[in-house]
């Protein structure tokens, strides 16, 4: 990873958690410690991956970065994380550790963990509802809330959890491991780069570069996770030809918006050598 991208990232981590740590109170009164859970589940750790992408997606649309694309950025993470939080639930991968502590679920049980989940959901849509009132672009906000609905629901993520369990214990053959990385994986990195495209001002044209990016970037960081963890041993050597394939795929689609796409594209180069 370049030193650019680095401090980037590194940016935009402080960024976001500042932002989340605002927007999620701590109030005296905590029924089943529900606040307490979505601050557990959200701040102190991740990536933040896709909040990066978004905000990289929409400076490259020529915006600067202001308090729309933020919220917009902590909309689209507390969608993710609800999405972690109702993945470790016994019903669904029944994990117990999460980033190198108890889940969220076995930290404060899981009828709390279900709810954290619920509370995530519907906030990242009152935030991005939020910056929509309080923005003179209205408009671009429903249609990015539209997007990360559709991204995030069945046709999307929801899709792709009910894919991986459906097929729980089978080896999968390349394009059924891409087919599952599309939904599971790969329609939040879509949502980041085409909210982040919408609510910067792009063109239409560079809206659909933008999903082909996200949707590229998505399958390839999926790839790059199944290598790591030796996920799927039976189509390793395909899948890391599939993950240099991807980024350039990715890489080339947002060539379109030059110097201001670096971020995008470091992004791309970085997740194929990682």
């Amino acid at each position: 990873m370049g030193p650019e991208l680095e401090r980037y990232l590194a940016e935009v981590c402080a960024l976001v958690e500042a932002a989340l740590d605002r927007r999620l109170p701590q109030p005296a009164a905590d029924p089943l410690r529900l606040w307490e859970a979505c601050r557990y589940a959200m701040l102190g750790g991740g990536k933040r991956l896709r909040p990066a992408v978004l905000l990289a997606a929409y400076e490259a649309a020529g915006a600067a970065r202001d308090e729309v694309a933020v919220a917009a950025a902590c909309a689209l993470e507390a969608v993710h994380g609800y999405s972690l939080v109702h993945d470790d639930l016994p019903c669904m991968d029944n994990d117990d550790v999460r980033r190198g502590r108890p889940t969220v679920h076995c930290a404060f049980g899981e009828a709390c963990g279900l709810l954290c989940g619920d509370a995530l959901l519907t906030l990242g849509f009152e935030w991005l509802a939020d910056a929509g009132l309080g923005s003179d672009r209205p408009a671009a906000v429903a249609r990015a809330a539209r997007v990360l609905a559709d991204c995030a629901g069945p046709r999307g993520m929801v899709g792709g959890q009910a894919l991986d369990l459906a097929v729980a214990g089978r080896l999968l053959d390349l394009s059924e491991v891409e087919a599952l990385a599309r939904l599971k994986t790969a329609a939040l990195f879509r949502a980041a780069a085409v909210v982040g495209g919408l609510l910067g001002g792009a063109d239409e044209a560079t809206l659909d570069a933008l999903d082909h990016y996200g949707a590229a970037l998505g399958v390839a960081f999926q790839h790059r996770d199944d290598l790591l963890d030796q996920s799927h041993p039976e189509v390793e050597i395909a899948q890391r030809a599939r993950l240099q394939e991807l980024c350039a795929t990715a890489a080339s689609k947002v060539a379109r918006c030059g110097p201001r796409g670096v971020i995008l594209t470091a992004l791309a180069e970085a997740i194929a050598t990682a």
